[in-house]
């Protein structure tokens, strides 16, 4: 292999909302977080890796930064923490757009960091030229040592020049990987995390927050694949939004979900859905590790 053949861990941090799952999907080429209109729609440290004939970048979607208000989000910083820790990159995706960013808050996490920061500035498609060379100009005077790139995640503006910026930055190292693998995380997982999303996307205020789902069957048949999972809440009242009148809501659930994991699994999908009840899961340290929300 080419000795200037470069590898590294970039860590992509922001607010919620920023875009980071939206322009890792695009990078990478297919859906490997969880994209809503809604905050917290990632909760876990996610790898993606991409490869190219001289590079390989293995990127790591993680939680938005938030002040945390239960437990649950407390480990999600935790896994926020954690991934500065263990990087070559830190990429900060921040809405260009917005005029609302806690700076504190960023600045919080960034200073955990010693590795060099790039900042893409994204959704510059909806911003006039002026508006972003000013957002330009104060994130460079925040992050003076940061290369800053505008992009735009939705409409793939840009990404190349990203992706040229990174590898700029990143060591020169042999892969980590072997070149076919895409993602350290198993097929129950995206299928729990494509239920969860169509749960943000179809409920509001509180229920998306407090569910968390389990796949406890995966059987790939010739024909079709048969899938059960469980969809846990908080308290009876939240499961029976859930259910909604007569079974109406996870019926239009269950095929909203079915759809996507088709289009995940390649092959027709049989899904059966339940719902149960374990109370305030998201402050339970035991819940909470059994589930996977440990380092």
């Amino acid at each position: 292999m080419d000795k200037q053949f470069k590898s590294g861990l970039v860590n992509i941090i922001g607010l919620p909302n920023a875009g980071k799952s939206t322009l890792l999907n695009a990078i990478i080429g297919q859906k490997i977080s969880a994209v809503t209109h809604k905050a917290q729609t990632t909760r876990h440290r996610i790898k993606a890796i991409f490869n190219e004939e001289q590079s390989q970048i293995i990127f790591y979607d993680t939680p938005g930064l938030i002040k945390p208000a239960y437990l649950l989000q407390e480990k999600m910083m935790d896994f926020v923490r954690e991934a500065l820790k263990d990087t070559d990159l830190n990429l900060l995706i921040v809405d260009a757009s917005s005029t609302k960013e806690d700076y504190q808050l960023i600045d919080a996490f960034i200073s955990l960091s010693s590795k060099p920061l790039i900042i893409a500035l994204n959704k510059s498609d909806k911003i006039a030229s002026d508006v972003l060379d000013k957002q330009y100009d104060n994130w460079k005077a925040k992050y003076p040592q940061a290369g800053i790139i505008a992009v735009s995640a939705k409409n793939g503006t840009n990404l190349h020049a990203l992706l040229e910026v990174i590898k700029v930055a990143l060591p020169i190292h042999p892969p980590y990987y072997d070149t076919d693998e895409l993602t350290d995380r198993s097929t129950r997982f995206f299928i729990q995390e494509l239920i969860r999303e169509q749960i943000l996307l179809m409920f509001h205020e509180e229920i998306p927050y407090a569910v968390h789902i389990i796949v406890d069957e995966f059987k790939e048949k010739e024909t079709i694949t048969v899938i059960k999972a469980t969809v846990f809440v908080e308290r009876e009242t939240q499961k029976g939004i859930l259910l909604g009148h007569k079974g109406s809501s996870i019926r239009e659930l269950g095929i909203r979900c079915r759809k996507q994991i088709e289009d995940f699994v390649q092959q027709k999908v049989f899904l059966e859905l339940s719902i149960k009840v374990r109370k305030d899961w998201r402050n339970s340290e035991q819940e909470l590790n059994r589930w996977g929300y440990k380092q």
